[in-house]
């Protein structure tokens, strides 16, 4: 079962909190076309156009209960799905909706969906990759509850099977292990221990430290140390599939053992597909009996994965 990464803002989120959302049965389903319109996509339409004309309340009350933004997080919601109108070419607007057949996708009430719509948002460069959506009745009315990026899938069925090569060196104590510079232009913003590793299984004890700019980028790397190397393995594994449904692609030729993970930054918005805007590259590698993550946030999918690279080359233990 997949399941979503926390939404990230700036200062990333330690990872592997997993959040409540909608869960796929790890296979896709068909759009299809029919005379008939998809169940739900007249409320998709209104949806996309609420955003697009920025009536951010609106729009929420067309998601379900479960899925809907709460009043203290609706100004960043706000502002990510501006963020995504940008990246869009200025506008957002629908290109295509299906329904889909078989339903995959578990809706976030937990109960399966009415109907799961797949659809495309204009852009200058033609259609974008698909997102889909569960629809659900609530209230005697059809409301969007949860989506799924089309990569996300087989993304994470390839990140199950990979092969984590453990980097040669011992991490000693974690609070000493970090270089103070991984980034040129990154401040270090916070570093603490890992008080709470309940959302951490296998870890036994984590550092992690953060680093800005003055922009929307940011990075953070945390070290959990392990039981052994095949915790390790495990709890690394996790961390990769942590992102789930908002997974976008795998991220290869990492160096110094590490594999990564690029996820949809504003997937919680339901209208950034995977083929726009900003990205969190997150990878992991293991050395000896601890875990490295890496989040690395305000990536444009436009740049490719040249920092993360450079973050994967300054992290080794010799």
């Amino acid at each position: 079962m997949l399941q979503r990464v926390s939404r990230p803002g700036r200062l990333l989120g330690i990872a592997l909190v997993l959040l409540a959302s909608a869960c796929s049965s790890g296979s896709n389903g068909t759009p299809t076309s029919s005379a008939t319109p998809a169940l739900g996509a007249d409320v998709l339409r209104k949806y996309v156009a609420d955003l697009d004309k920025g009536d951010i309340a609106a729009a929420n009350q067309l998601r379900c209960t479960k899925g809907r933004v709460p009043a203290n997080l609706l100004d960043q919601w706000g502002s990510e799905v501006a963020r995504v109108r940008t990246a869009a070419g200025g506008s957002l607007a629908v290109a295509s909706v299906a329904g889909v057949s078989p339903v995959t996708l578990a809706s976030l009430d937990g109960n399966a969906p009415a109907g799961q719509l797949s659809y495309t948002i204009s852009t200058p460069s033609g259609p974008s990759t698909p997102i889909e959506l569960a629809v659900i009745s609530e209230g005697g009315a059809l409301v969007l509850c949860g989506a799924m990026q089309t990569p996300a899938v087989p993304t994470q069925r390839v990140l199950a099977q990979a092969v984590i090569a453990g980097q040669p060196g011992t991490i000693t104590t974690l609070a000493t292990a970090l270089p103070a510079t991984v980034l040129a232009g990154y401040v270090e913003a916070d570093e603490r221990a890992v008080a709470d590793l309940t959302g951490i299984p296998g870890a036994t004890e984590g550092w992690t430290r953060v680093w800005n700019t003055p922009g929307l980028a940011g990075l953070r790397v945390s070290l959990f140390r392990t039981a052994g190397r095949s915790d390790s393995d495990t709890l690394a594994h996790r961390l990769l599939a942590s992102p789930g449904l908002d997974s976008a692609a795998t991220i290869d030729n990492l160096d110094n053992g590490f594999v990564g993970v690029s996820v949809v930054a504003s997937a919680w918005t339901w209208v950034q597909p995977a083929s726009i805007g900003l990205r969190v590259d997150r990878a992991v590698a293991v050395v000896g009996d601890v875990v490295v993550s890496v989040e690395l946030g305000g990536v444009d999918v436009k740049d490719g994965h040249r920092l993360l690279q450079q973050v994967a080359t300054a992290l080794h233990w010799p």
